[in-house]
Parts: C-alpha cells; structure tokens; sequence
C-alpha cells in the first residue's frame, strides 16, 4: 500500500468509559469486539494497515486553551473473532494550544468559531522514525500538524481531554477534536 493516503476525516472521542473517563487520566482499556463511537478500523477491513496518520487537532476554545489528545491503537488478545479480546496500547499524547485561526481559509468543515492548534508537543510516547511534528509555537497561528506511525494497528481511538498550564486534568470547557488521514 505504499503511497496511498485517506482524505481526512473527523476523529471522534473514545466512549464515555473511555480512557480520560474519571480521575487524572484514568483508563479502562479493555473492550469487546463491538465497534463504539469513537473506534477506527484502519486498512482494508481492517486486514492490511498504513504505516502512518496525519492529526491536526482543533477545538472551539479561546485562543491559547491547553488540550492533551491520545491516540491509542487496539491489539486483538485473542484468535477468536467472534470473542475477540482488545487491549489498548497508547501511541503517543501531545499538548495542543488553541491558535487564533478559526474557519482553515474558508473549509467548510471548520467554521468561525472553531480553531486549529498553533503548538503541538509530544508528552509521552513516540511519533516513530518517519514521525514529525509541524508545530510553530503558541500565538504563531500557523496550523499545527503531527504524522505518527500506528505500527500496523487494525483499531485507533483518540481522546481529549482539557489541561491547565501545568498539565493537570481540568473539567472540559470546549469541544475538542482532530482531523486525521492514514497514508503510507
């Protein structure tokens, strides 16, 4: 599959008992092979998988409200289709700053009142070799992006949660979100 990308696409929140659920960054990250809200299948019905996605987070917050977004991806724990255990196994998480930029140059799938991040920064895991972050720094108001490799993961989520300066977990005030587009 080399060379192929997606279009971007909306990421949607993990379940409400997802990982950023309760407390600071609690997790259940377990599940049976239902597909919730929130679950991409990557590749081919999920059989063959890019190598990589692109994110660029967003979120209707004032300018220079703080956001962690995880991706994880899901490894199968079992041979059994119709039983199949999953088990999250997270990628990266990254501290995006809300920009200035509303709307993305007229896009219709931003409007005036939602923003792109300007600064994105890795806080644990790793983007991979071929993995870069595009981020100018906060009040830059240049659109950031990250590519992260999902080591040929069948099942991604993402989720979103808003932090003060310091990184603590505060009670969501925005919505936030990303788009996201597998390529290899």
């Amino acid at each position: 599959m080399r060379g192929y990308s997606s279009p971007f696409a909306r990421a949607y929140q993990t379940p409400a008992n997802g990982p950023f659920s309760s407390g600071p960054f609690a997790q259940n990250l377990v599940f049976k092979p239902t597909l919730p809200d929130g679950f991409v299948l990557c590749g081919e019905g999920g059989s063959a998988t890019e190598e990589s996605l692109a994110i660029v987070p967003f979120s209707d917050a004032p300018q220079g409200t703080l956001f962690s977004m995880r991706l994880f991806y899901w490894n199968r724990r079992s041979d059994n289709l119709d039983d199949a255990v999953w088990l999250a196994v997270p990628l990266i998480e990254v501290l995006c700053s809300v920009s200035n930029v509303a709307g993305v140059y007229g896009s219709p799938h931003l409007d005036n009142n939602t923003r792109v991040c300007d600064q994105i920064t890795l806080t644990a895991g790793s983007v991979g070799l071929s993995g870069t972050i595009y981020s100018f720094g906060a009040g830059s108001d240049l659109p950031a992006l990250v590519t992260c490799e999902i080591q040929g993961a069948r099942l991604l989520s993402f989720d979103f949660q808003a932090v003060d300066p310091n990184g603590q977990q505060i009670a969501n005030v925005a919505n936030m979100n990303a788009w996201w587009a597998k390529f290899s």
